[in-house]
């Protein structure tokens, strides 16, 4: 897919690279499991050491998610190595996209997901950042560092996730469409797609505008071909001001805020305290 994120593009420590951003994904990715890295960026005695420690404590008790067993410890990693997972997983900057290792396209993994989001909310921090789908991990994305050098920087070290209402919707009418990330990585900032609807009514998301609302029964006019659907509501007419999942009559949302706040409310609810707004969705398959 063309937003899966690839950590690693090379071998990363003992016999391949020791310097520069590749070798900071993998700094970072230790840090977050507990262990001490050494000058950021760099690769030497102290990286090495932390990783031998990472593989140590994996394999004996095995806490490893997918390695049934670890071989000899290495001091390097490669593209593509179960490792990555490992490490990604142990940092807790995964997100499960659909149970069971399949792809979903129904409530299920939408629910799921949101659970993830309502249970992590309080260890968010609210600057940009963007959802990848893991590269060999189809059910899994990561959320890393968005900014304008992405691509070029590595991960935030202090601050590995991130979430508002504009990336949580994106993330889960991903969900909901295919089970990954897809067509391009997501961005936290509305600005970067334009403004209003046409974040999501674009060729990026190909959710069609299905018309305005100001009360309940307009939305439940609009929404009526499609009742198991998953539709975006945006408040406001021609400026960003907040979005909301709707699906089932149940409206799902994540208020920014010091802390976000994932949560679901009742249609007549969310109408009742956002007027007016757009309606969007849903996506063709």
């Amino acid at each position: 897919m063309s937003a899966t994120f690839r950590i690693l593009d090379h071998r990363v420590g003992e016999g391949g690279l020791k310097h520069g951003v590749q070798v900071q994904r993998i700094q970072q990715l230790l840090f977050l499991n507990g262990f001490k890295i050494g000058t950021k960026g760099v690769w030497h005695s102290e990286t090495t050491d932390a990783l031998l420690q990472f593989q140590a404590k994996i394999q004996n008790p095995t806490q490893a998610l997918f390695l049934d067993n670890l071989q000899s410890p290495r001091k390097f990693i490669n593209p593509r190595d179960p490792i990555l997972f490992e490490l990604a997983y142990g940092a807790n900057v995964l997100i499960r996209l659909a149970p069971g290792g399949s792809i979903y396209r129904h409530a299920i993994a939408f629910e799921d997901v949101h659970d993830w989001c309502e249970d992590q909310k309080i260890k968010f921090d609210m600057r940009n950042r963007a959802v990848w789908g893991l590269d060999g991990y189809q059910t899994w994305a990561i959320v890393t560092e968005k900014s304008a050098e992405f691509g070029k920087a590595a991960f935030d070290v202090e601050r590995p996730r991130a979430l508002n209402c504009t990336l949580y919707a994106n993330l889960m009418m991903s969900v909901w469409k295919q089970g990954n990330a897809h067509g391009h990585p997501f961005s936290a900032d509305v600005s970067s797609a334009g403004w209003g609807t046409k974040h999501f009514a674009s060729e990026r998301y190909h959710y069609p505008v299905a018309g305005e609302y100001s009360d309940v029964d307009e939305v439940r006019t609009l929404t009526r071909s499609h009742p198991h659907q998953l539709y975006c509501l945006e408040y406001g007419k021609t400026w960003t001001g907040h979005y909301g999942l709707m699906l089932n009559g149940r409206v799902y949302e994540c208020n920014y805020g010091p802390t976000p706040d994932v949560h679901w409310v009742s249609l007549d609810h969310w109408v009742s305290t956002h007027s007016q707004g757009w309606v969007l969705g849903p996506a063709p398959w």
